[in-house]
């Protein structure tokens, strides 16, 4: 297909995400950059792949993304943090952990991640007393490690990550449920030669897609171009309707029997208790001939029966 036609068939989501492929291309960045949502940004490179302007691929990667804590202290801040600023002067734990309203586990971890950065000091007498070093005021004017790495954008891959933020994440690992390293399927789209063409061209121009009442009636598309359709394109397969799988089932099961040698036989939609359960054997305290496990109908009351079965049924 010629340039001109393949961009009056691209329809408004493509467009985006075609104008962003040369900047970026993992499905988490194009997600990102454009503000679709990812069933969007899918079906969106799909179909332009089905019309060979990208080629996508699929890699199993380790990623790194922020969990409940995480997101939890990118916004209010890590709990060490919060601990030093309420350390204006030395006060006992006990104290220090009311005035900064951490909760106990909040406070046991700031204690050990302040004191392996050695920027509190600890004095044990009748009470703990914790006191702020020079090491301490430094992390509160120039930050925390562990806070420059919650700013940056997650989710990331492990790999391309440096050493030093590997260090920081191995220590934010021991944590809880401040980051989650886990693998994953990760798409990117690359543009074909005809891709490469096709963003040289105008994409902006605005393409009615479908005809409504409205549209007709006012005379707005006068002057407008419409979306042209590629019927000769791939799509994909269709899955007709199926069996209810109960329905189905029971059709497995009467073929098996048939296949066995059984003869099916016709009966009316409401049958007799006669020969639905006695038939069968069926005791007459067995649970299947409750109201709440068959149903039962008003009218007629009572059917007919031959004697003569009856009697060999008869217990």
């Amino acid at each position: 297909m010629e340039i001109k036609k393949l961009i009056e068939s691209l329809n408004t989501i493509e467009r985006k995400v075609v104008k962003v492929l040369d900047n970026f291309s993992s499905f988490h960045d194009i997600t990102r950059v454009t503000g679709l949502k990812d069933i969007e940004v899918m079906r969106a490179l799909q179909w332009l792949q089905n019309k060979n302007i990208i080629k996508t691929e699929e890699e199993q990667k380790e990623i790194v993304s922020l969990d409940e804590n995480g997101l939890k202290y990118l916004k209010y801040g890590l709990p060490e943090r919060i601990f030093l600023e309420a350390l204006e002067k030395p006060i006992s734990i006990l104290d220090l952990a009311k005035k900064a309203r951490l909760t106990g586990e909040e406070t046991t971890i700031s204690l050990g991640a302040l004191k392996s950065k050695a920027a509190i000091e600890i004095v044990k007498g009748k009470e703990i007393i914790v006191s702020i070093t020079e090491q301490g005021s430094y992390l509160l004017k120039h930050g925390f490690p562990e806070e420059q790495f919650l700013k940056e954008h997650f989710p990331r891959e492990l790999k391309s990550m440096n050493e030093e933020e590997k260090f920081v994440l191995d220590n934010l690992r021991k944590r809880k449920k401040i980051v989650r390293v886990e693998f994953s399927k990760i798409i990117s789209a690359e543009l074909t030669e005809t891709g490469k063409k096709l963003l040289k061209e105008k994409l902006d121009e605005d393409l009615i897609e479908k005809i409504s009442p409205s549209l007709i009636k006012t005379g707005a598309w006068k002057g407008k171009k419409f979306r042209r359709f590629d019927v000769k394109i791939n799509v994909p397969p269709i899955f007709a309707g199926r069996k209810q799988h109960y329905r189905r089932f029971l059709d497995e099961v009467r073929q098996k029997f048939i296949g066995l040698g059984f003869k099916e036989m016709t009966g009316p939609v409401v049958e007799t208790d006669f020969w639905d359960m006695d038939a069968l054997f069926m005791p007459q305290f067995h649970a299947a001939r409750d109201i709440h496990q068959a149903y039962y109908v008003k009218e007629p009351k009572y059917g007919k029966l031959d004697e003569s079965l009856v009697k060999k049924v008869e217990i």
